[in-house]
């Protein structure tokens, strides 16, 4: 969690293993994964290091600019880390 994040209104940053815990009440959940491996130097660089709490549209549109290579590399990492945590639930009747 950094001034990027706070910037952008994020309130917490999770794992699998803590945002799984906070699940864990909730029976539809049917994947949880990791996407955005890429990001992870950019979001520690950019925030952590820089201590900037925004992102010039430069940098960002560089960034953009890589996606289809971004992609390629959360395939290869089978999404086992990233800088983002998406899960997949069912809804329930």
């Amino acid at each position: 969690y950094n001034g990027i994040d706070k910037s952008l209104q994020h309130y917490k940053r999770y794992n699998k293993q803590t945002f799984r815990e906070l699940l864990s009440k909730h029976e539809n959940a049917t994947n949880l994964f990791y996407f955005n491996a890429m990001g992870i130097p950019a979001w520690f660089l950019g925030g952590k290091l820089s201590k900037k709490n925004t992102i010039p549209k430069s940098k960002m549109n560089g960034y953009d600019f890589f996606v289809p290579f971004w992609k390629m590399i959360d395939r290869i990492t089978f999404s086992k880390e990233g800088l983002s945590l998406v899960c997949v639930m069912q809804k329930t009747a």
